[in-house]
């Protein structure tokens, strides 16, 4: 089962608890039960962090794009973020 919602993620995200929500998602993805969408949340949390890594950014962007290679959100989000962040 893949959990899609993400309410839980959003939630965090919202009260700004970026690192619980990239800890949620990775427990997850480790359970194999994390959607494209998830993972772009993930990617889009570990820029808000003081402490993320660009290559584990792009790494979240480049497995969303993995699993769902036709992704609007997951090909917008990493457009910018290539265009934004790594130039």
């Amino acid at each position: 089962m893949t959990i899609t919602d993400g309410s839980e993620v959003q939630c965090l995200c919202s009260e700004g608890r970026y690192s619980d929500a990239v800890r949620l998602i990775g427990d997850l993805e480790s359970a194999g039960q994390v959607s494209s969408g998830l993972l772009v949340q993930k990617a889009m949390c570990l820029q808000l962090l003081e402490n993320g890594s660009l290559e584990e950014t792009e790494e979240a962007f480049k497995t969303a794009l993995a699993r769902e290679p036709n992704s609007i959100e997951a090909l917008i989000e990493y457009a910018w973020y290539s265009l934004n962040v790594k130039n």
